[in-house]
C-alpha cells in the first residue's frame, strides 16, 4: 500500500473510531485508534481520543502517558490540558493537576466543561461543598453525562450524607457504564454503601457481591460484606471475607477495625483487642504525623 492510500485508510479508521466512541463502543473504538496510531503515531486527535477511552475505563496512568505525548506534539489544545488535569487528580497528583487545569484555562477560559474538571480537583482536595456545588450545577445543565461524572456526583452526595441523591447518581452511573459496554466494580461498591447507609442490607450485600464478582481484589468490598454477614451471625464467613481485605491491603486501618468489630460481635474480646491494636498501628504508619494519644492503641 502506498503512503497516500495508507493515510486515507488511517483517516477512515479514525472517523470510524470517533463514531464508535460517540456510541459508547469503547473496545471497538480502542482497536481502531490503536491501529491508527500504529501507522500515525503523531496523530494528536487519535492520542487524545484514546486517552479519553482510558479515562472512561479508569486507566488513568495510561491516559496520562497518551495525553503527555499529545501535549508534547501540540501544546495548544485546551481540552487535552483539562483531561490531563482530570487524570492526574484521579491519581491524587494534585499539584500537577492544578497546573494543567490553569494552563487549560489560559488556552480556553470559556470551555463549557471547566466546572467538571474544577470539581474533580476540589473533590480530591477535600473541598466537598465546592466540588458538589460545581458538579451538581454542571450536571443539571448537561444531564447527558458519562458514568464517571455520575459516579463523582454520587460520591460527593454520599460524603455530604445525601444518600438518596447518591443512590440515584450511582444507579445512573451503572446504567451509563452499561451503555458504553462497561461494568465498573467500584460503582457497585459505592451503590452498596448507599444501601447500607439506608439500612437496606440485602441490597447492600447484593451490590458488594456484584463488585467482588467483577473484581475480587476490591478490598473494601470484602470488609463491607464481612461486616454485614457478621451482623447475621455468620462469623466464620465474615472472618474469611475480612481476611481477604487485610491480605490485599494490610496497611489500611479500616480492615483491621472491621475484623475487631466482628470478633467483638462474636464475644471474643481478646481477639477484638488484638485487631483494634493492629488498626492503631496501621493508622500510625499510614498517618505518621497524626496526633493520636499513645495510650489509645492498647497492648498487643
Amino acid at each position: 500500500m502506498n503512503m497516500r492510500a495508507e493515510n486515507h485508510n488511517c483517516e477512515k479508521k479514525f472517523r470510524r473510531a470517533i463514531e464508535l466512541l460517540s456510541r459508547g463502543k469503547l473496545e471497538e473504538a480502542e482497536i481502531e485508534l490503536t491501529a491508527v496510531l500504529s501507522v500515525e503515531s503523531d496523530k494528536v486527535d487519535a492520542l487524545s481520543s484514546l486517552a479519553l477511552i482510558k479515562i472512561y475505563m479508569a486507566n488513568y496512568q495510561e491516559a496520562i502517558s497518551l495525553l503527555g505525548e499529545a501535549i508534547r506534539l501540540n501544546p495548544e489544545i485546551a481540552r487535552i490540558h483539562f483531561l490531563m488535569s482530570l487524570a492526574l487528580a484521579k491519581l491524587h497528583r494534585l499539584d500537577e493537576a492544578e497546573q494543567f487545569f490553569l494552563s487549560g484555562i489560559e488556552l480556553d477560559p470559556h470551555d463549557d466543561a471547566i466546572p467538571r474538571f474544577q470539581s474533580a480537583i476540589a473533590m480530591e482536595k477535600g473541598n466537598i461543598d465546592k466540588a458538589l456545588m460545581e458538579l451538581s450545577s454542571y450536571v443539571l445543565e448537561n444531564p447527558e453525562q458519562t458514568w464517571d461524572v455520575w459516579n463523582e456526583l454520587g460520591t460527593l452526595y454520599y460524603m455530604d450524607q445525601q444518600f438518596e441523591y447518591a443512590k440515584q447518581s450511582f444507579s445512573q452511573s451503572i446504567r451509563s457504564a452499561a451503555s458504553m459496554g462497561l461494568n465498573i466494580p467500584f460503582v457497585h461498591y459505592n451503590l452498596g454503601l448507599c444501601f447500607n447507609a439506608a439500612g437496606k442490607y440485602d441490597d447492600a450485600k447484593e451490590q458488594f457481591s456484584i463488585a467482588l464478582e467483577l473484581d475480587s481484589q476490591l478490598a473494601p468490598a470484602w470488609s463491607a460484606l464481612g461486616i454485614l454477614v457478621a451482623a447475621e451471625g455468620e462469623y466464620e464467613k465474615a472472618i474469611d471475607y475480612i481476611n481477604h481485605s487485610i491480605e490485599l491491603e494490610p496497611e489500611v486501618p479500616s480492615h483491621w477495625i472491621a475484623m475487631g468489630q466482628v470478633y467483638e460481635l462474636f464475644g471474643d474480646k481478646q481477639s477484638a483487642t488484638h485487631y483494634f491494636t493492629q488498626a492503631y498501628r496501621a493508622y500510625r504508619s499510614y498517618f505518621p504525623d497524626s496526633n493520636v494519644p499513645e495510650g489509645s492503641g492498647g497492648q498487643a
